[in-house]
């Protein structure tokens, strides 16, 4: 061996060293002695695997001046969570909550840390095993290229920017319009969700921002009519392709973040905080804005008095507490969260609650501007139902119509009067009237609404009549009072009907059904459908003698009008099915078009049929109300129906 050689071999020798461990040197030199001859080869591919400068740790890189300097910019809480997620096993982090706690400056420091820890290797691309001169790429992925480039992205460029170990030790080579290069092809680059051409590169990490409002459908062109929801699409896609570049004995050494404020419970964000629970490698935050501040920030903003807030459930709106111990009683009486928020903020709750909890709290609501307020109102109306015994009648809460499901007549057919009837001795006079009652009811005019799309993978069916009229007390534009009758509705049949895989709903099946529905005794007075391209089935079914119309709860606000005026008038009875229910109480109202609809991952099929039906029997002139010799019975002295004629017929404004 030459003396230039055992020059080299000290040299590098003592480079290599620099970033050893004691450990580390006695590997060393165990690989040297079993590589004897060939020491400075051996060597010198070791270099390539080595740090240049070992990573300091993430408090450091974050504070001080050698590298991002942002001592006393962070709030203390955030640093702790860094230090959590890049000492961790973590390969992904879910950052939601309320707007202005620092999700965004999260995001942007550890796309910085995780370049910052790239930089440090004299060879990225040998240390993970990539070819030479392959581009390693940061991503951060938006609803569209504008916004991918406007928040996070020029967040990432400030600071590094800003930093001294970015613009002396590790600078940026190129600074493009679409991309930041740093030496060793280390890219960042803004992108936007739809982009197929992102998922090309080595992404090592990244972002992906306001996941919640990128693009999802119940009926995607993009899936052949099916469910496409981007930000799933996008996380899996990321994920594959960073496992397939970099993983190493079942650890990644990037992570995908994904950040956005919460909307609703079904959100991207919600369901991965779901996920997290039963996978250790998830990193989950939700902080409300004034959860991050420092206790010198809080001192400074905040009095220290506290109000509370019960978040309610399905049936329960949100409310405001003043005492702390109410709040407890409501929340475990509700099953539901309380918070205890600065009060400070009150002013905010009182004007919109629902806005404030999810844009200051950062908890997700049901609805952003909620169609049906009262929401137990619903629930009210599906225990009315119970008082006559119906119950859904078919044998599957949902049904493609190839899956075998039927009805069940016997609980079809106004079961409250026939077991009545069963009860009674045939041919008395109380069995008479309660017959005659059964048969008014039961051939009482039906409305059939059908809530269709030809390639949807939902549709919704109702049935319902006039049960009786009452009266109620309304006002009119300018305040006074006025009494108006208006019917009773009572809904005794509502399905969901999903398409077969791969499939689509058969028109004919939907039309078998309203011919069953005849079959057994019913008279159909109407049948409508929710679009013009059923202009089949209604020439199909005029032809069998029954009238058939098109309505549309979309385009006609007063077909939600009418389920609502239903509710807060305690006039609408049908029994329990929580397809229609949980479909009702996530309506909501559209602020600039006024149009009720679902959130966007919800459903309304069977509640745009209901409105339908309740649309109908309000404006139906020639429908015949309940007779007063057969109203009669309503008064007989039977506990049930006792109960029922006061708790049914007593309208809500007095």
């Amino acid at each position: 061996m030459s003396i230039y050689e055992n020059r080299q071999i000290v040299s590098v020798m003592d480079e290599l060293t620099k970033t050893l461990t004691p450990d580390d040197v006695a590997l060393l030199q165990a690989l040297l002695k079993q590589s004897e001859g060939n020491e400075l080869d051996t060597l010198m591919d070791l270099m390539g695997y080595t740090y240049q400068h070992k990573p300091v740790g993430v408090r450091e890189f974050v504070e001080s001046p050698r590298y991002l300097g942002l001592a006393g910019q962070v709030y203390p809480v955030l640093l702790d969570d860094l230090e959590e997620l890049f000492e961790g096993d973590y390969i992904e982090a879910v950052l939601t909550g309320g707007i202005g706690w620092g999700k965004s400056t999260f995001a942007e420091i550890a796309i910085c840390r995780m370049i910052y820890e790239v930089s440090c290797f004299r060879n990225p691309q040998k240390v993970y095993g990539l070819r030479p001169g392959s581009v390693i790429a940061f991503i951060n992925v938006s609803v569209n290229k504008t916004n991918a480039k406007k928040v996070v992205f020029q967040g990432i460029k400030s600071t590094v920017v800003n930093s001294p170990y970015f613009m002396q030790q590790f600078p940026i080579v190129a600074d493009k319009a679409e991309e930041l290069r740093f030496p060793n092809n280390i890219w960042i680059f803004p992108a936007a969700a739809g982009e197929s051409g992102i998922i090309g590169y080595n992404v090592f990490g990244g972002v992906m921002d306001e996941v919640n409002f990128m693009a999802y459908s119940e009926k995607s062109e993009v899936t052949g009519g099916g469910k496409y929801d981007q930000a799933q699409t996008l996380q899996e896609a990321l994920l594959r392709r960073m496992k397939s570049r970099f993983i190493s004995q079942g650890s990644l050494p990037g992570i995908l973040i994904q950040v956005s404020a919460s909307k609703y419970p079904e959100d991207y964000t919600e369901r991965r905080i779901i996920e997290a629970k039963d996978d250790p490698q998830i990193f989950v935050r939700r902080y409300a804005q004034w959860d991050t501040y420092s206790p010198e920030v809080r001192r400074q903003r905040f009095s220290g008095k506290l109000f509370f807030v019960t978040l309610g459930n399905l049936t329960q709106r949100p409310k405001m507490h003043e005492d702390k111990e109410v709040a407890e009683q409501v929340s475990a009486s509700e099953g539901c969260e309380y918070l205890e928020v600065p009060v400070e903020y009150k002013r905010d709750f009182e004007r919109d609650i629902d806005q404030a909890i999810r844009d200051l709290a950062g908890r997700p609501t049901l609805t952003i501007t909620p169609y049906i307020t009262y929401r137990w109102k619903v629930r009210e109306a599906m225990d009315r139902g119970e008082k006559y015994d119906l119950v859904h009648p078919y044998s599957s809460v949902y049904t493609n119509l190839k899956d075998g499901a039927v009805f069940e007549p016997k609980k079809l057919l106004l079961p409250k009067y026939s077991n009545m009837m069963d009860q009674l001795d045939k041919g008395t006079e109380e069995w008479k009237r309660v017959s005659d009652l059964y048969k008014h009811l039961r051939h009482s005019p039906r409305f059939i609404h059908c809530d269709l799309a030809l390639t949807s993978d939902a549709a919704g069916i109702a049935m319902g009549f006039v049960y009786d009229y009452t009266e109620v007390v309304r006002r009119n534009e300018e305040g006074k009072e006025f009494r108006i009758k208006v019917p009773v509705v009572m809904i005794d049949f509502m399905l969901q009907i999903r398409a077969p895989e791969g499939g689509e709903i058969e028109l004919a099946g939907v039309r078998n059904l309203i011919y069953e529905l005849r079959s057994y005794g019913y008279r159909i007075k109407k049948v409508t459908f929710d679009q013009f391209q059923s202009a089949d089935s209604m020439q199909i079914l005029r032809s069998s003698g029954i009238d058939t119309g098109h309505l549309s709860a979309d385009t006609n606000p007063e077909v939600y009008g009418s389920l609502k005026d239903a509710l807060y008038e305690d006039r609408l009875i049908t029994y329990s099915y929580e397809v229609a229910y949980n479909e009702i109480v996530r309506l909501e109202r559209n602020a600039q078009t006024g149009k009720v609809d679902h959130p966007p991952q919800g459903s309304k099929d069977v509640s745009d049929a209901i409105a339908a039906v309740c649309y109908h029997c309000a404006n139906e002139q020639d429908v015949t109300p309940l007779p007063p010799p057969m109203r009669g019975v309503l008064d007989k002295p039977m506990s049930v129906e006792e109960e029922i004629e006061k708790e049914m017929f007593i309208p809500i404004m007095r």
